[in-house]
């Protein structure tokens, strides 16, 4: 579960991982941002139901988001 808020948005969405014949659910997130110029926070909680906060990240990339490591 991840929700990723930039100022007045917030947004959330699920990683769905698995196979099924000839398919593939990748665990690559894309989230729209408009002219928002940075995210403000991103929080994930795992599987395992640990939740890390990411803060203050630049848009325009791919971030790998690592559990354990989040900045709160």
């Amino acid at each position: 579960h991840v929700k990723v808020s930039a100022g007045d948005l917030t947004l959330i969405d699920e990683v769905h991982s698995g196979r099924g014949y000839q398919s593939h659910y990748g665990t690559r997130l894309h989230f729209g941002l408009g002219s928002r110029e940075k995210v403000d926070s991103i929080e994930v909680r795992w599987i395992g139901g640990q939740v890390d906060v990411f803060e203050n990240i630049a848009v325009d990339r791919i971030i790998t988001l690592i559990e354990g490591q989040g900045d709160g």
